[in-house]
């Protein structure tokens, strides 16, 4: 049985502010032990301190311009979260972890590609040779999404927002604009929310467990599969727990999982 710890506790001179969230994350040692990819979110740094050796984790942090783009969005992105009934740190802390661990120069280039006509309206190139380089969907925009992945929450987006169904050309559109990014990335992790909820599980205060689902998808078979319990958080989900203080403070933003907030 793998064991979970509170993060203030087992990384307390990282993050010692968490002590009142309800952010629940393995240890770095058991994250590693079933998710490859953990180097991503943090690095253990082993250091001599008057001849004892010293062990600590070093989370990787967002890049200062993500933070600073963000942090000029601030405003929108509790409106948004607000609207969503979501927590608007978790909001941000996902396409922040997405643009900080996962985009790669294709993701950097797919908006421009779009722009000169070369992506059909799922994001995927429509040029038979340059298909042969790039034979799949790219994400677009600044949260760095899938046009069917906001499609799949479409209609919760319209009812939330009381608007008409965007066909897919618009929602890719909607992707490009910061925006439109947010409230898709919204829509999202409140559908995580809801799909959870109606298994019996709340998880509308676990940003780790959000950020996970918003990595991986899938919500239902996910639940289905779980049993109804929650998913083992991922690197993404254990990059959001572990900054997620860093970035509620350095965006002032509020947040719905602290008791005391």
């Amino acid at each position: 049985m793998k064991s979970f710890l509170i993060l203030a506790v087992s990384i307390a001179s990282v993050m010692p502010s968490l002590a009142q969230a309800q952010i629940r994350l393995p240890s770095y040692r058991d994250l590693c032990s079933y998710e490859s990819a953990c180097g991503k979110a943090a690095k253990v740094k082993t250091t001599k301190v008057d001849g004892q050796k010293r062990v600590e984790l070093v989370p990787k942090r967002p890049p200062v311009e993500l933070m600073v783009y963000y942090k000029s969005l601030r405003g929108l992105i509790i409106s948004v979260a607000n609207e969503y009934q979501i927590d608007p740190v978790t909001l941000v802390a996902t396409p922040l972890a997405e643009n900080t661990m996962n985009v790669h120069i294709d993701d950097k280039i797919a908006d421009m590609m779009d722009d000169q006509g070369l992506l059909d309206d799922d994001g995927a190139v429509v040029n038979p040779m340059l298909k042969l380089a790039h034979d799949k969907p790219m994400s677009i925009g600044p949260g760095q999404i899938y046009v069917h992945a906001a499609k799949n929450v479409e209609p919760l987006a319209a009812l939330i927002e009381r608007r008409p169904l965007r066909e897919k050309k618009e929602i890719k559109r909607q992707l490009k604009t910061p925006e439109g990014a947010l409230r898709y990335a919204a829509a999202i992790i409140r559908d995580a929310q809801e799909v959870y909820a109606r298994g019996g599980v709340d998880i509308s205060k676990r940003p780790e467990i959000l950020a996970t689902l918003y990595n991986i998808g899938k919500v239902k078979s996910r639940l289905s599969n779980n049993r109804g319990r929650e998913p083992l958080p991922n690197y993404f989900g254990f990059f959001v727990g572990i900054n997620y203080s860093y970035i509620q403070t350095e965006l002032d933003l509020p947040s719905t999982i602290y008791q005391n907030h």
